[in-house]
């Protein structure tokens, strides 16, 4: 009798393990709860709602237009009075914009060889990022008349900038990856639980 009870006491063959499985499962509920998500449903809503907006907006259109600088140093001083933040309002006064498009216009600068600066325009009419290209060009030059010259005015484009460009793509296979990867941990831990539950488990 003595022995019977020896042999009870005994841990069965992989009861520490499958013990110790089943307290590592209940001291990390919440991963469970959060791998357990409909991640690839909750993905793809949000990839739906960001398409449809991009969609809605309207199209973005850029106009460049080049000036020669005298030097170096004045080429990037002019490159600071085209990054001022209040610029494109002042383009959109000198334009005389309607107050209802205000804010449209956005001004960005780039040094291509040390002496030329080339002024970019972004609006959502092709002839207004035109305008706006010339007019924040004209603007700087008339404060520094001895250093910058106009020499090639915006041409008014005839396509929209990209509205997508390849990073977002980019960032969507990697959000769809990673809720796939979760969804699949998930499936592979209710497996894994199943067989590990005891028989008395199922009743």
């Amino acid at each position: 009798m003595g022995r019977h009870r020896a042999l009870d006491a005994a841990p069965r063959p992989g009861s520490r393990r499958s013990g110790s499985r089943h307290s590592t499962a209940a001291q990390r509920p919440w991963v469970h709860r959060v791998t357990g998500l409909p991640w690839m449903m909750l993905v793809l809503l949000g990839l739906v709602v960001v398409v449809s907006v991009s969609l809605l907006r309207p199209d973005t259109y850029a106009a460049t237009a080049t000036l020669t600088a005298s030097s170096p140093r004045a080429a990037s001083s002019g490159a600071v009075a085209l990054s001022g933040r209040y610029l494109p309002h002042h383009v959109e006064e000198a334009l005389e914009l309607d107050p209802r498009r205000r804010g449209e216009i956005r001004v960005d600068v780039d040094n291509v060889d040390g002496s030329e600066l080339a002024v970019t325009a972004f609006a959502h009419d092709p002839r207004l990022a035109a305008l706006a290209a010339d007019t924040a060009s004209a603007l700087v030059i008339r404060e520094h008349p001895q250093d910058l010259s106009l020499q090639t005015p915006a041409t008014v484009p005839s396509a929209p900038v990209s509205g997508q460009p390849l990073r977002w793509w980019a960032l969507a296979a990697g959000l769809l990856g990673l809720a796939a990867l979760l969804e699949l941990t998930h499936e592979r831990w209710e497996v894994r639980h199943t067989q590990l539950r005891p028989a008395g488990g199922l009743r």
